[in-house]
């Protein structure tokens, strides 16, 4: 038995390496799996076919790595892998009677009869897989209760970040249920409070920054320049000539706007590190705004893509 825990997989993660490294750090596996290449599972045991195996017949080996790998013929055959388990460890359940097919007519009416249930000796490796998979089921059920689902978002890891927040309120509330019995929260009062609770950490982390700002020392270096708004405007108007040289040399007529995969609006992020620098406290997210349209004419003179929102495009070719 391993000595830390084990993790019920399905077929998209059960690679031979992860399962040893897994074994390496005293994690068990089992799990389904699907076919990795020529050479996993061997040859021996991937010739098995359903048409040569009988209901609940079970073909075994250990590869390699030292993995309990198995082929069991339910309704088809299922390739399994265990290193938690061992051979000829069976168990009785009672099992409901399949909807009849073409492929399982034949056993499904010797072993149920007219009978809605009977008594079948499975492997322990399956009655377990089939356990632990129920409880992981159950857990994507209640994580979808309170997920929301119609983010649409160009970043890849918000969804991930997303997904390992409702994991976190998951297991949090597992907890909080077994540790109080009747007297826990529901599921979804529990989401509330723990929703409040992070809200008002992030407000006093806000306000830990803002007063840590507003109390630091003097710097060594002499202060910067506070600018006003209109030289604030004439030093990003410069800066963006310098970075894009056609903005004001090549014609207006051969100015045009194109699209493309979004961006970030140079303008705004110009105007953006600007307020920055002068110490304001601005919102990236805010501030910055990401659109589609950039100008072709100004794109061509640099490797850097001129993306200009709605609101900076005619300001950022306006005449000297």
């Amino acid at each position: 038995m391993m000595s830390t825990f084990v993790i019920a997989m399905d077929n998209y993660f059960t690679l031979p390496k992860v399962i040893s490294k897994l074994r390496e750090k005293g994690i068990g596996v089992v799990g389904t799996a699907r076919y990795r290449g020529q050479t996993w599972p061997p040859k021996k045991l991937k010739e098995v076919s359903k048409d040569d195996a009988s209901f609940n017949d079970f073909y075994w080996m250990v590869d390699e790595f030292g993995t309990l790998l198995g082929r069991w013929m339910d309704n088809g055959m299922v390739f399994v892998v265990s290193t938690i388990h061992r051979v000829g460890k069976i168990v009785q359940r009672r099992r409901k009677r399949p909807r009849k097919t073409q492929n399982n007519k034949s056993h499904v009416d010797f072993i149920w009869g007219e009978n809605g249930t009977a008594l079948i000796h499975i492997p322990t490796l399956i009655d377990n897989y089939n356990y632990w998979m129920g409880g992981v089921d159950v857990g994507d059920q209640r994580i979808s209760y309170y997920h929301p689902s119609n983010i649409v978002c160009q970043r890849t890891w918000v969804p991930i970040f997303i997904q390992i927040l409702s994991i976190i309120r998951n297991n949090a509330y597992v907890v909080h249920r077994t540790n109080l019995g009747p007297k826990a929260l529901s599921h979804k009062d529990f989401t509330y409070q723990m929703i409040s609770w992070l809200l008002k950490k992030a407000e006093m982390a806000q306000t830990s920054r803002r007063q840590l700002i507003i109390a630091q020392p003097a710097h060594p270096h002499p202060s910067p320049v506070i600018l006003t708004e209109t030289q604030l405007t004439i030093e990003i108007s410069n800066w963006l000539t310098s970075k894009f040289p056609n903005r004001f040399s090549t014609p207006t007529k051969y100015h045009y706007p194109k699209t493309r995969t979004r961006g970030s609006c140079i303008y705004c992020s110009a105007l953006y590190q600007w307020r920055s620098n002068q110490g304001e406290y601005v919102n990236f997210h805010k501030e910055v705004k990401r659109t589609r349209t950039y100008c072709a004419c100004c794109s061509s003179s640099t490797s850097r893509i001129c993306f200009l929102c709605k609101t900076h495009y005619e300001l950022f070719h306006e005449s000297k």
